[in-house]
């Protein structure tokens, strides 16, 4: 039996068992998705084919790779004819450039791709989610008021299909959708000063959130908001009981880019209250997972601010010490 038979036997169910049991990058999937593709290519069916390319995308190592089995799922995509699936193809082109290279105007060129191809769309999640993405772009490219927008839009979506969906997937979906939407949201707010609507905001999400035990990371996200909120008031000691709270949940959940928003924080309020080490510890903590994830956002950037602040002080110091017998 050659092997293009072998692979007609098995049905596409049986080759996503294999696939489904690796994590995220592990390229070991990868010679099951190729069976995946193949089958779906000798099928030709092309909606198969899209997802073998997307899951060529997500175990994937290397970028360079993902981004070329993004461009196959375009492709194909746009044979065809299928506006949701261009739309799917060029928003997880999109998350790649946001998420992998952090390269914010080429992923919100894909997004505005994808948006223009699911703006008549009847799958309103997929809508939506595109929605919310731009707003993540243009939040990080500093264009708060247009991010809020999107996010309040996205917010507005999520929270009505939480509330009617019976099946428990598709409501949890939504109501993660709904929470970091306002979260997001809230950010932006702070950004913009409009701080009565931020706080608003984040009220709503941790007492929504409080007994919830789906949506974790979430209310990690919601005690991070309430610390900063805190923090700028001048609550230093309730400030730092949130950020840690905030710090142990996303350290848990290994989401390090949120994690690096905190550790600055916290560092931001020891230097506050005049305990440089454990302020420098912090900062230092943000250099650590920049350097290894290469996430980095405006607030981030002024942590070295801080450090090269540091830097010079110690310098001034120890050249005056050189002077001194005293030192």
């Amino acid at each position: 039996m050659t092997q293009g038979q072998e692979i007609q036997q098995q049905s596409y169910k049986e080759i996503s068992r294999l696939i489904d049991s690796y994590s995220e990058n592990d390229e070991r999937a990868i010679v099951f998705v190729k069976m995946y593709i193949d089958k779906a290519k000798n099928d030709h069916n092309l909606k198969k084919l899209i997802r073998g390319y997307e899951e060529a995308i997500y175990y994937s190592k290397e970028t360079s790779r993902k981004l070329s089995y993004a461009d196959s799922a375009i492709v194909t995509a746009v044979k065809s004819n299928d506006q949701d699936q261009i739309a799917r193809a060029y928003a997880g082109k999109g998350i790649i450039y946001y998420y992998n290279l952090r390269q914010y105007k080429k992923a919100l060129q894909e997004y505005l791709i994808a948006f223009k191809y699911s703006k008549n769309s009847k799958d309103g999640y997929l809508k939506n989610k595109i929605i919310y993405h731009l707003g993540m772009i243009k939040s990080y490219l500093g264009y708060y008021k247009q991010a809020a927008v999107h996010f309040s839009e996205a917010a507005d979506f999520f929270e009505k299909n939480a509330k009617e969906s019976l099946d428990r997937n598709i409501r949890y979906n939504n109501e993660s959708g709904y929470f970091n939407s306002i979260y997001r949201l809230s950010t932006c707010y702070k950004n913009l000063r409009l701080y009565h609507k931020e706080d608003s905001l984040i009220n709503i999400g941790l007492e929504r959130l409080h007994n919830n035990n789906e949506l974790v990371v979430e209310f990690g996200y919601f005690q991070k908001g309430k610390g900063i909120q805190l923090l700028r008031k001048g609550n230093t000691d309730e400030a730092l009981k949130r950020l840690k709270l905030s710090r142990d949940i996303l350290i848990t959940n290994q989401d390090y880019a949120s994690l690096t928003s905190v550790y600055f924080n916290i560092g931001k309020l020891y230097k506050s209250i005049g305990n440089r080490a454990e302020s420098l510890n912090y900062f230092n903590k943000v250099d650590s997972l920049v350097n290894k994830f290469w996430f980095i956002t405006p607030e981030i950037r002024s942590s070295y601010l801080y450090l090269i602040d540091d830097a010079k002080k110690m310098e001034i110091l120890k050249g005056r010490c050189i002077t001194r017998t005293s030192c």
